[in-house]
């Protein structure tokens, strides 16, 4: 292949990407002011963004991540969000409640509150992108990817993944995640506990969710075993 031929077969944009960063560049910069007419008028001008997302045409790593970014950048813009109905998680993550927003487009949202210390262990949502903007207080983040193969949700068989993140969520801030990047995450709330909320959107096939259990904590770049939890 002759030079120039080179160049302009990696010059060829993706279509699906295309896509995405399109949606991305019609998002409306006066929906960040939007909170001063109300919750309503917020979520309003968030599900007209987010009806311009396309998550089925998302389906490559490249695609998912403007894809995810897409969504984040129409989430920011919500400052601050009608409190639901919260119930708690469940007893494997005490002190974590949540509660549906609503869905806009392609999306969900779905409000957290987290008391100080709590938190979920590892788990993930598999063909789901999440975006997840903060609202108050601050909470860790730990990110893994799969070291391997990894056996059914319903298989109690342990497997290996290695840690890939420690980030922090703070008031304003955001944390994504793609199907086929950081998929696999766990959060805890610092000594103020935390409120955010995460703007989910299905790409592919729902195959569940599972939570999982490590068999020792993991310091950033290693590999450990876990196993799924039944839940």
């Amino acid at each position: 292949m002759e030079d120039g031929a080179l160049d302009d077969e990696f010059a060829k944009p993706d279509r699906r990407v295309l896509l995405a960063l399109a949606a991305l560049g019609r998002l409306a910069p006066r929906a960040a002011l939007a909170a001063d007419a109300g919750d309503d008028e917020v979520l309003q001008q968030f599900a007209a963004s987010a009806a311009r997302l396309k998550p089925k045409e998302a389906l490559d790593v490249r695609s998912q991540d403007a894809y995810v970014l897409s969504a984040a950048a129409a989430g920011v813009l919500i400052d601050r969000l009608p409190m639901p109905e919260l119930k708690p998680v469940g007893a494997y993550a005490p002190g974590v409640e949540t509660g549906r927003i609503g869905r806009f487009g392609p999306c969900t949202i779905i409000r957290y509150r987290v008391a100080p210390g709590a938190g979920l262990p590892v788990h993930n949502h598999p063909n789901f992108s999440v975006v997840t903007v903060g609202l108050s207080g601050d909470a860790a983040y730990e990110q893994f990817v799969p070291a391997g193969p990894t056996p059914a949700l319903t298989s109690t068989e342990p497997f290996k993944i290695q840690k890939v993140g420690d980030k922090s969520l703070i008031r304003g801030g955001v944390l994504t995640l793609a199907p086929q990047r950081d998929n696999l995450h766990a959060f805890t709330a610092g000594r103020d506990g935390a409120e955010f909320f995460d703007i989910i959107s299905l790409h592919t096939k729902d195959e569940g969710f599972g939570n999982m259990r490590l068999k020792r904590p993991l310091r950033l770049g290693e590999i450990g075993e876990a196993h799924w939890l039944k839940t």
